[in-house]
């Protein structure tokens, strides 16, 4: 018998439960993902700007944040299409209902992944495993978040077949007027226009990250590779026996801005010390002596939240997109990184992340550091830069890899053990190296240098410029926050504290010339801030350590100490302490800290080392460091 319900015109306007077409499905989820894509883009610029305290974000956050949300909507718009055809075949709904379940399906897909994330975010340490996504407590996270996303989409699809798609609207309109909300910069004190502060100099501390003076010719390397510093160099004082206070990059810059040591700080803590703890650093016993205060970085372990950025009035960390600090960015970060630990092909040699490398050039710190200085404030100025392009990868520019790269076949590139075309079976990382290969990342490194010699010359020259032009002399140090090791001793990097990972540049130019030629005796970066508040004229803290180098001769029986290991100033950090000719390296902790004792003047390799020779020296090491760090550096085998 015919029936009318059944006829094409009847399936088109239908009764109040239909089964709406594919196309229609399409629009409505369309019209979903698009106010739901706002709506979360504006959610997540305005959550990302608060995390910003330490300076302003550039008002480009919420269209990256809108550009990466939207390609989210559109990888998700077909397939939640399909599953909402599917689920109104199973389940028959009514044009309300229709919309309901896009509302529901899209929200669904667009945030459990996000709030999946920010759940294992809160219980996971960095550098989380897959193994440990797979133990109780971010299981439990990862089911509480997955919940939630569930009940608020779900509530989402309720208030949609009540009201038809003003929610919708709605969440477009929050979404807008979210983006338009800037927190950044809540920490961000205002410049203090006060007196000029006549008659000081400017100051500029100058870090070439991962530089170890044994690759420079300015300290006795036979290549050329920063011939303009070199030459620059020679109306300065070069101190020829410079030490990082510590192999990290955040510790050591920390200790140059402090003048502490981080067995200091972390020994003054636990004592219930923290105000002697927490030592004014250098920008702000300047600032608030009158100066202005910059950090110009160029890599993303400097952060201007951190302790390292305090006293700063303008920091610049900005080393990736702006958009990469998203919590939808940061879920595909996690999620490439992930993937490139299962699958080497999936690697990016070691920069899995779209958008991140974590770093930038000097090409980009330098200007900025210098449209800062010629801002036209009449203050004197303190300005630190932090050059990151001596360090891994080690990828010079064509034109500075032909000075130093020679002809090479073999199967290293400058992203070394992260390449994804490094593929040796190996008991401890680096053991196949041949000569060759060790020599071609010596070769790719100091082209860096080269490369980074003319850079900073550039520079130098428009400082000098800027400072004939307002009157003020320049006092300023080139160092840096460690070395590199390129198979030396069988250690590669610089997590050790073998010399060539230790050893760094440390050049000194005095405000008024006084200063000049070659220096000898120990130096330490914890001198980096009592040097430079002496050019200031400015009175250091009673807890900051290290000494002025513009005071006079070093003594020869100086002691400094070298920190390393993954955690340093903790009990199981690698330390090595200094007085003339010798080297204590102290590894391990308590009773099974292992002492090796070393003659600078020889080689520093097992074959020389002299603890069993020389038991008296090692006790007296042990007794200094104990003595002036606190520092328990164990108990002599005689």
């Amino acid at each position: 018998m015919f029936n009318p319900s059944l006829t094409p015109r009847a399936l088109e306007v239908g009764p109040r439960r239909l089964r709406t077409p594919y196309i229609q499905a399409m629009k409505h989820v369309a019209f979903s993902l698009v106010c739901l894509s706002l709506l979360f883009a504006g959610l997540d610029s305005a959550t990302s700007t608060a995390q910003v305290s330490h300076r302003e974000a550039s008002g480009w956050l919420f269209p990256g944040a809108w550009f990466s949300w939207t390609a989210w909507a559109v990888l998700a718009w077909l397939p939640v299409s399909f599953v909402w055809a599917i689920w109104g075949r199973i389940r028959p709904r009514s044009e309300r209902g229709a919309r309901r379940d896009a509302a529901f399906f899209s929200c669904l897909v667009l945030s459990a992944p996000v709030v999946v994330h920010l759940g294992l975010d809160a219980v996971l340490p960095t550098g989380a495993t897959l193994g440990s996504l797979l133990s109780f407590g971010p299981v439990l996270a990862g089911l509480g978040s997955l919940t939630l996303s569930v009940a608020l989409a779900a509530g989402l699809g309720r208030w949609t077949h009540l009201q038809g798609g003003a929610p919708l609207a709605g969440a477009a309109g929050l979404g807008l007027v979210a983006g338009m909300l800037d927190f950044s910069g809540a920490d961000v004190e205002a410049a203090d226009q006060g007196p000029a502060a006549d008659g000081r100099p400017n100051l500029m501390l100058m870090v070439w990250g991962s530089t170890r003076a044994a690759s420079l010719s300015t300290y006795g390397h036979a290549r050329d590779t920063a011939p303009l510093l070199a030459k620059r160099s020679a109306r300065m004082a070069v101190f020829e026996e410079a030490r990082a206070a510590s192999v990290s990059t955040v510790a050591s810059n920390l200790s140059m801005l402090t003048g502490v040591h981080p067995t200091e700080r972390a020994e003054r803590s636990a004592k219930g010390e923290p105000e002697r703890a927490a030592v004014p650093t250098l920008a702000r016993q300047l600032r608030d002596a009158g100066y202005r205060t910059g950090a110009f970085v160029g890599s993303a372990e400097l952060r201007g939240d951190a302790e390292v950025g305090e006293g700063f009035e303008v920091f610049d960390d900005l080393v990736d997109p702006e958009f990469c600090g998203t919590r939808l960015w940061r879920l595909v970060h996690d999620a490439q990184s992930l993937l490139a630990g299962l699958t080497p092909e999936l690697g990016g040699n070691g920069r899995p992340c779209w958008f991140k490398d974590l770093a930038r050039p000097a090409e980009e710190v330098l200007p900025s550091a210098l449209d800062w200085i010629e801002n036209g404030d009449p203050r004197p100025w303190f300005c630190m830069i932090y050059l990151d392009d001596a360090g891994w990868p080690f990828r010079p520019s064509a034109a500075a890899a032909v000075r130093f790269v020679a002809i090479y076949d073999g199967s290293l590139d400058g992203y070394l053990f992260e390449s994804n075309a490094y593929r040796r079976a190996e008991g401890a990382q680096g053991e196949s190296l041949e000569a060759d290969d060790l020599q071609y990342l010596v070769d790719l490194y100091e082209a860096e240098i080269l490369e980074l010699d003319g850079k900073v010359d550039a520079f130098w020259e428009q400082v000098e410029v800027a400072g004939r032009a307002s009157g003020r002399p320049l006092g300023a140090i080139i160092t840096a926050d460690h070395g590199e090791a390129f198979g030396e001793h069988q250690v590669f990097g610089h997590a050790d504290v073998q010399e060539v990972q230790v050893r760094v540049p440390f050049i000194l130019q005095a405000p008024g010339g006084e200063l000049q030629g070659r220096r000898s005796g120990k130096v330490s970066g914890v001198d980096v801030a009592p040097t430079l508040l002496a050019f200031a004229g400015v009175d250091r803290a009673p807890s900051m350590g290290g000494l002025d180098l513009s005071s006079g001769e070093l003594s020869a029986d100086r002691v400094i100490l070298v920190e390393g290991g993954a955690e340093p100033g903790s009990e199981e950090a690698t330390r090595a302490v200094y007085r003339r000719e010798w080297k204590l390296h102290l590894q391990g902790s308590g009773a099974e800290r292992e002492a090796m004792l070393f003659n600078l003047e020889v080689a520093t390799d097992a074959a020389n080392e002299m603890s069993i020779t020389y038991p008296g020296v090692v006790d007296e090491l042990r007794s200094e460091l104990r003595t002036r760090w606190g520092v328990d550096g164990g108990q002599s085998e005689r």
